[in-house]
């Protein structure tokens, strides 16, 4: 295995992903959930996944491959089918 150094930068870099990439991220969407109707809320937390697909293949030139692209049209047509059956 190889070895880690935890200096300033690392503990400076983990502590942002903490506070900015998991904290606050979803204490904003549990507060913006607040306001929405719950059928809204849950078709939302539904396509968390598909969001983060998306942007990561817009934003961080994430590869898609074919089981990504199966799993997104899985999830997606689930959310669509709970919304019109429901």
């Amino acid at each position: 295995p190889a070895e880690v150094s935890w200096g300033i930068g690392e503990i400076l870099q983990v502590a942002y992903l903490v506070i900015l990439g998991s904290l606050f991220c979803h204490l904003a969407s549990n507060v913006a959930m607040k306001w929405a109707e719950s059928s809204h809320a849950a078709i939302l937390w539904s396509l968390e996944s598909v969001f983060a697909l998306v942007l990561g293949i817009v934003f961080l030139r994430e590869p898609l491959n074919l089981q990504i692209g199966i799993g997104f049209a899985l999830i997606f047509t689930a959310v669509l089918i709970s919304e019109k059956s429901g």
